[in-house]
């Protein structure tokens, strides 16, 4: 949870590659001696990655994560290097950069090709992630604080195109003890189109209450 974009440079560049080449497996014609090589390479690399030690993100890394102050207005900020959303090391995440605007948390996203559900367009799912992602920023990197998602609506007012970036905007609207209300909008950042809006609960647990979730 600080301002800057977590991650090492050569992992948040590998994550990168492997993104693109699954993107593009989705969406080219493959033939089957360059599938059978690509199968091959994936292979071999996954042995030899797993000689290495494990990374684990425990509690107390969460810890320190809320300990950090919230980035200033403008900067840019990440839950932690391997989230499936904002994680720029995660190849198999969204890759989503995310930064602070005044109260708002502001996050653009481009849904490719193994995004797509109807032809061209981005299946539900990535879209509801991204919002829950912007949401747990509100949380966590505004306010400081842990917890879960307790319920979370979607509605999707246009079709959420492929290859198009899109503008996630989550503000908190209202606390009320432990329960916090958060908005989120989503727009076609090139048009300014409404896209998607959410609504999300969420509720704070102290962090000494989560020191078996990891267990």
């Amino acid at each position: 949870m600080t301002a800057q974009v977590l991650g090492n440079g050569a992992r948040v560049r590998t994550a990168t590659a492997l993104r693109k080449l699954g993107h593009r497996l989705v969406e080219h014609d493959i033939d089957e001696a360059l599938l059978e090589r690509i199968e091959a390479l994936a292979e071999e690399l996954a042995e030899s990655v797993i000689a290495f030690p494990t990374v684990r993100r425990s509690v107390d890394d969460l810890v320190k994560e809320l300990s950090c102050p919230p980035p200033r207005d403008g900067e840019s900020m990440d839950h932690y290097p391997s989230c499936p959303v904002s994680g720029q090391e995660n190849p198999l995440g969204l890759a989503v950069t995310v930064r602070r605007d005044g109260d708002d948390v502001v996050a653009t996203a481009l849904f490719d090709a193994g995004c797509a559900g109807m032809p061209g367009v981005s299946h539900g799912g990535p879209v509801a992630a991204v919002f829950d992602d912007v949401m747990g920023f509100v949380l966590s990197t505004l306010n400081g604080l842990s917890g879960f998602t307790a319920s979370m609506t979607v509605s999707y007012r246009a079709p959420v195109r492929i290859g198009i970036e899109v503008e996630f905007r989550g503000r908190l609207d209202r606390r009320e003890g432990r329960k916090l209300f958060i908005e989120a909008t989503a727009h076609d950042k090139a048009s300014g189109r409404l896209l998607a809006e959410a609504q999300g609960l969420f509720i704070e647990v102290p962090v000494e209450a989560l020191e078996n979730v990891d267990r």
